[in-house]
């Protein structure tokens, strides 16, 4: 038997769904009193029955920014920990003169996010390929959206449009991150903001880290550089051998060294204290960009293009391991507190758990179209990481529950994300030019 709901369209939205609920409901009102007189009471109790189904079962989407787009200027209440200025730092012999520049008390917009890096030619590889992949997929693991909480917020940089994209922490509580159209910056654990040029301009500093000598050593994509930069400023830049080489991420390995990705050469790069750089290609075209240390000794690596995981030892020898979800995109990549390497999946909106033995487990997230980009590990043994598009920072379990928190900024666009000293994370916003924190 057809009735009135067979005849609405199908995707017609709840709200309307509702409307002709409730016009259906009249209309049988008025047929009833009409055949038999019955109370209307009786019908009208109905119609408020069908309203409340409506509302029990109603689901309000998180909000989301637009997929493209500059940000809009947001004014709001700024949560500070001290009145801060632009305190200078000791430049590079070679880096003009800057000014004091002003205060700024409300929210800056900064440009477009640049899209990621494309890969470019690069060199085929000539080590060992023992490849390794294993699929585990799991039931769908409990959720828990948090409301926006005291414990969040963010820090406007005190000089306009400076992008801070990578970030890290030092063990004196200062909080020190790339800005990638200007230079190197940091926030000190008084609350004071600093701005250190690079003696190349529009380098394009990306990924940054500390280093075991106590510096802190940084990627400069468009320049083709990897640079030093001690506590006090001073900069130092080493040249790449392999030209156009797009260095993106960087870690500490367990050799001493430093070691990165070259995205656009497509080779894993190893620089000691020294500035002495040794490069290892592996597949042209692959992609690499984030790069952490296991807990087996070995550097792990993202391929966003190749849609794989890397593994190199300090010796050379490279496995790969190919993410099931076709053009998942994975970028972040970091060790986990469980003796694995945990992995965002940009595109296929999921973080996977990777084995050293190479069995490899995906988690969906709550929410579609989140575009979770940086992870990192933390003390209590979870995974924090930024879900780009979504607007918010992610939490997931080692057993792959969730729970996720909303950022001040409407269109903060959370890009990499560190931990920090007393129980903090900290995390970049480069389309609103801040620097957010979440207290754990």
């Amino acid at each position: 038997m057809t009735t009135w709901r067979d005849e609405l369209p199908s995707d017609l939205p709840r709200q309307d769904i509702l409307a002709a609920a409730m016009g259906e409901a009249q209309r049988r009102r008025r047929r009833r009193r009409r055949r038999a007189g019955v109370a209307a009471g009786v019908v009208v109790a109905i119609g408020f029955a069908l309203v409340g189904v409506g509302v029990m079962t109603g689901t309000q989407p998180f909000p989301t920014r637009p997929v493209a787009g500059p940000a809009k200027l947001h004014v709001r209440q700024i949560v500070t920990r001290s009145t801060t200025v632009t305190v200078p730092g000791q430049a590079h012999p070679q880096a003009p003169p800057r000014s004091t520049p002003t205060i700024h008390e409300r929210s800056i917009p900064g440009p477009t996010l640049p899209a990621p890096p494309l890969p470019g030619p690069g060199l085929p590889a000539k080590v060992n390929t023992e490849p390794v992949t294993t699929t585990v997929l799991p039931p769908a693991q409990p959720t828990t959206t948090l409301p926006q909480l005291p414990s969040v917020g963010d820090l406007p940089l005190t000089t306009a449009d400076r992008e801070p994209f990578g970030i890290t922490t030092t063990a004196d509580g200062n909080v020190w991150f790339t800005e990638y159209a200007a230079g190197i910056g940091r926030l000190s654990a008084g609350g004071h903001f600093a701005d250190f040029p690079v003696p190349t301009a529009n380098s394009g500093p990306y990924g940054i880290a500390t280093g075991h000598d106590g510096n802190l050593w940084f990627t400069e994509y468009l320049a083709g550089n990897v640079a030093r930069c001690t506590p006090s400023g001073l900069i130092t830049e080493f040249g790449v051998p392999t030209a156009n080489s797009g260095p993106t991420g960087i870690v500490a390995g367990p050799d001493g060294a430093l070691w990165f990705t070259e995205t656009t050469a497509a080779k894993i790069g190893r620089i000691a204290s020294d500035g002495a750089i040794t490069e290892f290609p592996i597949a042209a075209g692959s992609g690499p960009l984030s790069i952490a240390t296991g807990a087996d000794g070995a550097l792990w690596f993202t391929e966003h293009v190749a849609n794989k995981v890397g593994r190199i030892t300090t010796g050379g020898v490279l496995t790969e391991y190919t993410v099931p979800t076709v053009k998942a995109d994975p970028l972040g990549l970091t060790a986990g507190p469980d003796g694995n390497m945990w992995l965002t999946e940009h595109q296929a909106d999921k973080i996977a758990r990777l084995t050293p033995a190479g069995v490899l487990t995906e988690f969906r997230l709550p929410n579609p179209d989140s575009q979770p980009l940086a992870i990192t590990s933390t003390p209590d043994s979870s995974l924090w990481f930024t879900e780009n598009n979504g607007n918010r920072i992610g939490r997931i379990s080692v057993s792959g529950a969730f729970m996720e928190f909303r950022l001040p900024a409407a269109t903060g666009e959370p890009f990499t994300i560190a931990p920090g000293p007393g129980n903090t994370l900290w995390y970049s916003e480069p389309a609103v030019n801040r620097i957010g924190y979440l207290s754990l």
